[in-house]
């Protein structure tokens, strides 16, 4: 700290966080070789899709351009499934099952 003033820290500082299902519908979980996206707000590719493994790897990141991505080069485990919305850049998370 320089000087006599502290500087309060902002649990907002670059994401603004937000339930997915404001969102989209995501289904089905566990899933296989698809998963599938209803969305509620927007259209489909206002959406940019990211899977990343429980280590915080990225396996995979997508712009939504239907209603739903192929999970055929996942491997069977957890995954956290990120949602970006393009335009107002708030994310949402979700627990992701993979089963071959």
């Amino acid at each position: 700290v320089i000087g006599s003033k502290v500087v309060q820290s902002s649990s907002t500082l670059a994401v603004n966080e937000l339930p997915l299902s404001e969102l989209m519908t995501v289904y089905p979980n566990p899933a296989s070789d698809r998963l599938f996206f209803d969305v509620k707000k927007g259209i489909v590719e206002d959406y940019e899709i990211s899977i990343f493994n429980l280590i915080g790897r990225l396996e995979k990141r997508e712009i939504l351009r239907g209603s739903d991505i192929s999970l055929a080069d996942l491997p069977t485990g957890m995954y956290v499934l990120q949602v970006r919305d393009l335009t107002s850049h708030r994310v949402a998370h979700l627990k992701l099952a993979v089963q071959k």
